[in-house]
């Protein structure tokens, strides 16, 4: 028997010790199916064999699974409780940004502006080269020089950590 004929074949009881917990219009149900399933397929594969019957046995084993999925989940239902949405709807977040979203951006920007001015011309330059025009990488590496993109790439990054690091200044 292989191991999808012996998930087909304890499906059917692992679906009723699941609905026994949670109910059959539970949303999670159908994942603690398939949670219990791949645990039981998961057991088979990692040990390679079943002490038992492999029938009665693994159904046992698949059955007893799904049972301590459920009381996990019913367990973390309970300390976590729920959380009704409609009060809070007005705090989730919007698709559009606010003034306030606008004018720290702005000041984000600003900020980068004035620290990119600190670095000095050649990082500027490979800066600018890969990050505000994206030209591909060979007519990069071709444009600035370098031998080959490790060197471009070995480059950039430590353009970058000076950037960050006159960043870092500015803001502390």
């Amino acid at each position: 028997m292989d191991a999808e004929q012996r998930l087909a074949a304890v499906e059917t009881p692992v679906r009723r010790a699941v609905q026994g917990f949670l109910g059959s219009n539970d949303p999670d149900h159908e994942d603690m199916v398939q949670l219990a399933l791949i645990g039981a397929n998961r057991y088979l594969k990692d040990t390679g064999s079943f002490n038992g019957d492999l029938g009665s046995g693994f159904t046992r084993l698949a059955v007893s699974i799904a049972r301590n999925r459920c009381r996990d989940l019913l367990r973390r239902r309970k300390n976590l409780g729920e959380v009704e949405l409609e009060p809070v709807q007005e705090i989730l977040a919007t698709p559009c940004p606010t003034i306030l979203d606008e004018i720290e951006h702005d000041e984000q920007l600003d900020l980068l502006a004035r620290s990119f001015k600190d670095l000095s011309q050649n990082c500027q330059r490979l800066l600018e080269a890969g990050y505000l025009k994206r030209p591909s990488l060979k007519e990069l590496i071709a444009r600035l020089g370098f031998k080959s993109p490790q060197a471009y790439y070995y480059n950039r990054n430590r353009c970058l950590e000076r950037l960050k690091s006159i960043l870092s200044r500015r803001v502390a």
